[in-house]
């Protein structure tokens, strides 16, 4: 059987959220920590991932005073599946309509693939953002920008949703395979998170389990994403930005001049390197990375 939950300081809460996106009704998914008139804090994590994954560092925020929502992006958790190919745009547009349900302007912590969607909240909404924290979300290397045909592009997207609408999710046997699987991915991920990435991402089907995120997020319709997108986001964004990398060799890692040239663009920024950590620092150094968030937060909100 699985191993019994991390423990957390405080209680988390699920409701949905409904609105019109894109042309469909869709249900959002977000884990509440913390007083509701605490100074809002909203947490959006990486690809493959779900809104657990940020349970302590959520339950320390909502201690200090902060009402936290870690959101289940779509096509992720148990949020509703995917409705477009262009997940990365509707996945801003459904951040910003939580913000905006809340009456206020939030504070914005993502990781990853959540900071560059955060991004993209604050840079097209300003008014919604008090600051932005982003650990190791600086957007991809700079292998995954060049100069790719829009036609190849589309042809292959067609062709990865009609292979994986047609063939259905793998069905794992026991939970042990299926965290291993991600384990063997993300090498440095602490043990104990890899077990509470697979427990609360999971669901049963048939004889076995299946992870919870949809497919067809292993496809992407061509968007325009490009280098000058990332550094046009970056350069809009008019509130405080706390970046926070992991300095180790891992899944994402960027020569230092490559940090210098992204981080340029960001016009009010906090930066730091955790050396001994890789992608997922706030996992692997949870007190270091903790502490940086709450010096920049007491910094920029005396």
């Amino acid at each position: 059987p699985p191993p019994p939950p991390l423990s957390t300081t405080r209680r988390h809460t699920r409701f949905g959220f409904k609105s019109r996106g894109l042309g469909d009704v869709y249900k959002r998914q977000a884990w509440d920590w913390g007083p509701e008139d605490g100074a809002p804090i909203v947490c959006a994590h990486g690809a493959y991932d779900h809104g657990r994954m940020f349970d302590e560092m959520a339950a320390a925020l909502a201690g200090d005073g902060h009402r936290v929502l870690a959101l289940d992006l779509r096509g992720h958790g148990d949020s509703g599946p995917l409705s477009t190919g262009h997940t990365f745009e509707a996945s801003v547009l459904d951040i910003a309509a939580v913000v905006k349900s809340l009456g206020r302007p939030a504070g914005l912590l993502g990781h990853s693939m959540g900071a560059g969607m955060l991004f993209g909240v604050a840079a097209t909404w300003p008014e919604l953002a008090r600051w932005v924290i982003s650990f190791d979300g600086l957007g991809p290397p700079a292998s995954g920008f060049g100069d790719f045909s829009l036609a190849a592009m589309a042809e292959q997207a067609f062709g990865d949703i009609a292979k994986r609408a047609g063939r259905g999710r793998r069905v794992f046997p026991d939970f042990a395979t299926l965290a291993s699987q991600r384990g063997d991915i993300n090498t440095r991920m602490p043990q104990r998170w890899v077990e509470h990435l697979a427990r609360h991402g999971s669901r049963a089907e048939g004889d076995g389990l299946v992870w919870k995120w949809d497919p067809l997020f292993n496809t992407f319709l061509p968007d325009g994403f490009s280098w000058e997108w990332v550094t046009a986001d970056f350069a809009a964004v008019e509130c405080p930005v706390l970046v926070v990398r992991g300095g180790a060799e891992d899944m994402w890692t960027f020569p230092e001049d490559e940090v210098a040239d992204r981080v340029s663009h960001l016009r009010d920024l906090e930066l730091h390197t955790v050396d001994d950590a890789g992608h997922y620092l706030h996992l692997e150094r949870p007190e270091q990375v903790l502490g940086h968030v709450r010096s920049f937060i007491e910094r920029v909100e005396p």
